[in-house]
């Protein structure tokens, strides 16, 4: 199952994730001045998700197809999901966040937000 997550700086956004299953997700960043999308050319783009205390679960995949587009592609697998713990609720157990910095480090853009896991209810 796909997830699109779609984030603009300075904007925090959930995304949703079943248990055990790839997530893919988009990331649009656009200038907080114009609305237009951010030019990312020459930009190091990285991610992570971290339990809300903190600790590291897993590393985003992060790309940028298209770098005048201000879209990021970023992709966590399976087997990295499967180990997030289940939300109560709807609550946030997990965070994610993917940082993009400029070739000459002058520009450091930061998006982040929040998980929800459902449990697996099927595992293959």
């Amino acid at each position: 199952m796909d997830v699109d997550a779609y984030a603009e700086v300075k904007n925090k956004k959930v995304i949703y994730v079943e248990q055990g299953r790839d997530l893919t997700g988009t990331a649009t960043i656009k200038d907080p001045v114009t609305g237009l999308p951010y030019n990312l050319t020459g930009f190091t783009v990285v991610g992570q998700m971290k339990t809300v205390q903190g600790v590291l679960v897993g590393t985003l995949t992060c790309t940028v197809p298209h770098p005048l587009t201000g879209v990021i592609v970023f992709s966590l697998g399976h087997t990295a999901t499967a180990l997030l713990q289940p939300s109560t609720f709807l609550t946030i157990q997990h965070v994610w966040g993917i940082k993009m910095t400029s070739a000459d480090l002058s520009i450091i853009l930061e998006v982040q937000g929040g998980v929800v896991v459902n449990p697996a209810v099927v595992t293959l």
